[in-house]
């Protein structure tokens, strides 16, 4: 396999990112991280959108939002393949991406977050 290059503008395979939110996700600790990784990578939404999301949303096949960087007004189509990924965690309401502490998570730290995640699983290859 080739040697990826690390640089600030990562690209991720998208196989590689929802296998690892899958294992995230099995592990109490990391399924918050796990459950933003497999809906980032499915949804394509930054973290600004994310970050606010609720748990009811998928309650229903759309999500639609107000893109808060551009203002553009977006539908979200919920694969079938992210909701398996997410059922075994689901809850029925309250925010997604909450952290330990019960507040919503920076993007500083989520950042730092990702990237010791992805570094430690592409040397564990």
């Amino acid at each position: 396999m080739e040697t990826l290059r690390r640089t600030t503008a990562d690209f991720l395979d998208f196989n590689f990112a929802t296998q690892t939110a899958r294992d995230l996700i099995q592990n109490k600790k990391t399924e918050v991280i796990g459950t933003y990784i497999a809906i980032a990578v499915y949804t394509g939404l930054r973290f600004s959108d994310l970050i606010k999301l609720d748990w009811n949303i998928f309650q229903k096949e759309n999500l639609i939002l107000k893109e808060q960087k551009t203002n553009k007004v977006r539908i979200v189509t919920f694969s079938k393949n992210l909701l398996d990924i997410i059922k075994p965690i689901q809850k029925s309401n309250g925010l997604i991406f909450v952290s330990q502490k019960g507040t919503p998570y920076e993007i500083q730290s989520l950042n730092r977050i990702l990237k010791s995640i992805f570094k430690n699983q592409l040397q564990s290859k």
